[in-house]
């Protein structure tokens, strides 16, 4: 009991510090690098300190699971039923910041719908992976994942400030698509195919589990899987286009 409620003290931190984060430290800070930050529209503020607070959680927990992957025996593929420790604080993070990003698009009435979903999705996701011990190595791909976080979020920053054609821009997103193949292209390749070994394996005592736990590692597998590589894809096409436009640019000048 004693360790059940440690995770879920965890929990209500995560949330109670993702306010004074997006509604107080942002705001000071952008104000002193950004001199024109007051003059943007409530939405773009909204989404600003939507991406900081968002850069901090996913620093943490590309941190944690990389730890983890890298450095700990606590994540074995080819085990259903056992328990990681940091998976589980990952787990807890995870719960509580994404109620808190519900939370602040309800009260700033910033609801996109997609972003919405998504963050209800990983709450439950979460949720069944803090509840069950077991396949704590597939939940620890998807929070390897946010390695690519950062510069996702600091392209929506840059983009609220009109900053599309700064370098600053262009060295973001190639290490954008750097980790997004690595995080959320490849580690899901090998995850997927050690996920299909183990469900042909063990099938017996994989098809025992409960069915929330099969539905949130092979449905969430499926669902991410697809969003991922689809966006990946829009990312490449995005920055090659980019690329394109300022190559035809440059031809331009040097024709004048």
């Amino acid at each position: 009991m004693a360790g059940g409620m440690f995770y879920w003290a965890i929990v209500a931190a995560a949330f109670a510090v993702s306010f004074p984060i997006f509604c107080s430290f942002t705001p000071w800070l952008f104000r002193r690098l950004v001199p024109r930050f007051d003059e943007l529209t409530p939405r773009k503020h909204f989404l600003i300190k939507d991406a900081v607070l968002s850069i901090c959680h996913v620093f943490v927990m590309a941190t944690l699971a990389w730890y983890t992957f890298l450095c700990t025996d606590q994540v074995p593929s080819d085990v259903i039923w056992h328990e990681s420790s940091l998976v589980k604080i990952m787990n807890s993070l995870m719960v509580g910041y994404c109620a808190a990003a519900c939370v602040l698009m309800l009260w700033y009435r910033v609801v996109d719908q997609a972003s919405f979903l998504h963050h209800l999705v990983s709450t439950y996701t979460a949720y069944i992976s803090l509840t069950y011990p077991c396949l704590h190595y597939y939940a620890n791909i998807c929070y390897m994942m946010e390695i690519s976080g950062p510069f996702v979020n600091t392209r929506m920053i840059l983009k609220q400030l009109g900053d599309q054609s700064s370098r600053l821009f262009i060295f973001n997103g190639l290490a954008m698509i750097v980790t997004f193949f690595f995080g959320r292209v490849l580690s899901t390749i090998v995850a997927t195919y050690n996920l299909v070994r183990l469900m042909w394996w063990d099938s017996q005592q994989f098809f025992q589990l409960p069915v929330s736990v099969m539905l949130c590692y092979v449905g969430g597998c499926a669902l991410f899987n697809t969003l991922n590589y689809y966006w990946f894809y829009k990312i490449l096409r995005g920055f090659v286009s980019f690329l394109h436009k300022n190559n035809s640019s440059s031809n331009k000048s040097n024709q004048e």
